[in-house]
Formats: structure tokens, sequence, C-alpha cells
């Protein structure tokens, strides 16, 4: 699954690297970062405040729905 703001891949990196604050498990964090190898944070917004939201820049890049 990819991520859907710069937040949420900054926070599954830290719980990739076995520091997240938020009780993110480790294994998680590395699954999720495995997956979205060597793909760039670049165009992702910062923050995502809802699903409306979400769904709304998933349209906007020409995402599914």
């Amino acid at each position: 699954m990819p991520a859907v703001s710069k937040a949420q891949a900054r926070a599954m990196f830290a719980a990739a690297a076995g520091k997240s604050t938020l009780g993110i498990p480790e294994k998680v964090g590395a699954e999720f970062v495995g997956a979205g190898h060597g793909k760039s944070m670049k165009g992702l917004p910062e923050h995502v405040k809802s699903m409306r939201l979400r769904k709304a820049a998933r349209k906007a890049k020409g995402g599914k729905r």
C-alpha cells in the first residue's frame, strides 16, 4: 500500500527503524516501507485530514476512485 501523505511515510519509516512514538509495530513499518521501495514522496501532500480529502487527492493524481 503506497503512502497517502508525507507524514504517514515518515511515521512508517520511523516504525521500520524501531523508533515509532505512535505505537506502530516495527514489523508493520518494515512491510510498508518494503512495499513502497523506490517510490518518490515528492508529490504527496504533507497531511491528509479525512477520507474525503484522501479520495480527492487520489482523484487529482489520476488514481482510482
